[in-house]
């Protein structure tokens, strides 16, 4: 049959796995918040995974190929839950490139020991393939009926204005190289993005000098924003996103707090 043949017409809201991806710096709980979506199953590659109580692998892929593996057994045993959770980006990134040296040569032969070893770009190009791979393999777990939420950390980078001018905004802490930017990537194929903030209350106290300083007290409060900012990239794709506020301050003591995250933004 013909693609003209074959098309159909839908009426209203279609729900459909989703792909989401929780960054933040680290310790502010972003396995924690990804430990209450539908039935988790972690893809352990961080340390630490195995404190969050949910499925997950007794080893940790040590490669890219094991990485795959992992998808590959999910594919196959996709009743062990509803949510794929890759935790995290920022530990598999060496391992794509361990695999790009591996097998790329740098020239004329030649082995490659680092990323910079390949001339305008090519290794960077070269491991687009893999984060390309790594979204088909999304594909085939949305087509099981499964979510997927990725884990990365944040870092700070500069950006340069056409007038000159630069200031810092705060990222996912993945490879962005001219055109081969993997957070771009992401933002463009994810349906929402959540960035996880702690923050610690301050006051004021006099120092020895006469002057005041500002100390933390309290319990720092976790807030995870969905839309951007000047400062920060976040979004949710809902199917009524006046429902999702623009950001949610988690408590600890009550995992509905939590819980109600997930419930407005899927």
């Amino acid at each position: 049959m013909s693609f003209l043949e074959d098309l159909e017409v839908l009426e209203g809201v279609q729900k459909a796995p989703y792909l989401g991806i929780i960054y933040g710096a680290g310790g502010t709980g972003k396995s924690w918040l990804a430990s209450y979506a539908d039935t988790p199953f972690f893809v352990p590659i961080e340390p630490g995974v195995n404190l969050i109580p949910a499925k997950k692998f007794k080893q940790s892929p040590q490669t890219i190929d094991q990485v795959f593996d992992c998808f590959k057994y999910l594919l196959k045993n996709h009743e062990l839950c509803k949510t794929v959770v890759v935790d995290s980006l920022g530990f598999i990134e060496p391992m794509i490139y361990a695999d790009v040296m591996e097998t790329l040569p740098a020239g004329e032969g030649k082995k490659a020991t680092s990323m910079s070893d390949y001339g305008f770009g090519r290794g960077y190009a070269k491991s687009m393939e893999y984060w390309n791979r790594l979204l088909k393999g999304v594909d085939a777990l949305q087509a099981k009926g499964l979510n997927v939420i990725f884990i990365t950390h944040s870092h700070h980078k500069n950006i340069q204005t056409e007038e000159g001018d630069s200031y810092k905004v705060i990222d996912m802490a993945l490879q962005s190289f001219g055109d081969y930017s993997v957070p771009e990537l992401l933002k463009r194929r994810s349906d929402w993005v959540l960035y996880v903030e702690s923050k610690t209350k301050t006051r004021k106290v006099k120092n020895q000098f006469g002057g005041t300083k500002n100390i933390g007290f309290g319990e720092p409060t976790t807030i995870v924003y969905t839309r951007s900012t000047s400062q920060f990239f976040a979004k949710v794709r809902a199917a009524d996103v006046t429902q999702v506020q623009d950001y949610y301050e988690i408590d600890i003591h009550n995992p509905e707090t939590i819980k109600q995250i997930f419930n407005d933004i899927t």
